[in-house]
């Protein structure tokens, strides 16, 4: 978990440091909550909020610029793409993640976000930056998060397919 929540943190520390005005929620009540809070426990700016309901996401996203996915680099989540991703694209909000694979391959493909590890040499820092700073990318990444969600991910995509799939095999 330490190796996820250590560039984050670098990030957020450099933001600070350049007078950026800014929060961080930290939403959930994972296995590893205790750790995260305490590694972010002398940050002003970074707040967590514990378990949060459909309607409190619902709020947060209207009010955030990004959504941030620092999830291991599993094998799951390599070939999937986990439902806080297609949560961020339904409510029309750019990722910035750790994950390589299919969610970079959204990321790059589609213009929805940022991959940030060793392989793309770029950090959580620089993705924050622009998409704190930069209004016009930041706008067009929430359309494109959003298009890809209505594309690929929505109900009426997926049930199609799915029936699709099941009429055809």
């Amino acid at each position: 978990c330490s190796s996820l929540i250590q560039p984050i943190r670098h990030a957020i520390e450099e933001l600070n440091s350049q007078n950026y005005d800014f929060e961080v929620l930290m939403c959930g009540d994972g296995g590893f909550y205790d750790e995260i809070k305490k590694e972010f426990s002398s940050i002003r700016n970074v707040k967590f909020t514990g378990w949060i309901n459909e309607e409190q996401i619902r709020a947060i996203y209207k009010i955030s610029r990004a959504s941030l996915v620092p999830y291991k680099n599993i094998d799951n989540y390599k070939i999937n793409t986990p439902n806080k991703v297609v949560d961020a694209f339904a409510n029309k909000r750019p990722i910035i993640t750790s994950l390589k694979g299919e969610v970079e391959r959204l990321c790059n493909s589609y213009r929805v976000g940022f991959a940030c590890h060793s392989d793309t040499n770029l950090q959580f820092f620089d993705a924050m930056r622009l998409l704190l700073t930069d209004n016009v990318l930041n706008n067009d990444m929430r359309n494109n998060a959003y298009e890809l969600y209505e594309e690929i991910f929505s109900f009426d995509r997926v049930y199609d397919s799915l029936a699709e799939f099941i009429i055809n095999n």
